[in-house]
């Protein structure tokens, strides 16, 4: 049987070198990885590491597009409105806050 590539799997594939100088991580970086782990199982337990792979993996066409912590931050997002933690319209409702207060500074 024949089994298809996901998005993500890309090991055996041709590709460019990889760039493994030092970068400084962005301050929005850092809080994505801070939420991450309050969010998981060590802590409130909302995301468990394999409900977090599937949900990067789900991203479809999305997953090439977006960057490492842009994959982290949408597949949780995804998850917590799968969960009914919060729905997309509160999420987006605070990303739009977040953006006024931002560019108001």
């Amino acid at each position: 049987m024949t089994k298809s590539r996901r998005v993500h799997d890309i090991g055996g594939l041709p590709a460019g070198p990889i760039d493994t100088s030092h970068h400084e991580e962005a301050e929005w970086h850092k809080m994505a990885t801070a939420l991450n782990m309050t969010l998981g199982p060590n802590m409130h337990g909302l995301m468990r590491v394999d409900e977090r792979r599937r949900a990067t993996e789900d991203l479809g066409d999305a997953y090439n597009r977006l960057g490492y912590f842009d994959r982290s931050v949408q597949a949780g997002a995804n998850l917590l409105i799968e969960k009914g933690v919060l729905t997309e319209d509160e999420i987006l409702n605070r990303m739009a806050k977040i953006k006024a207060r931002n560019s108001a500074e």
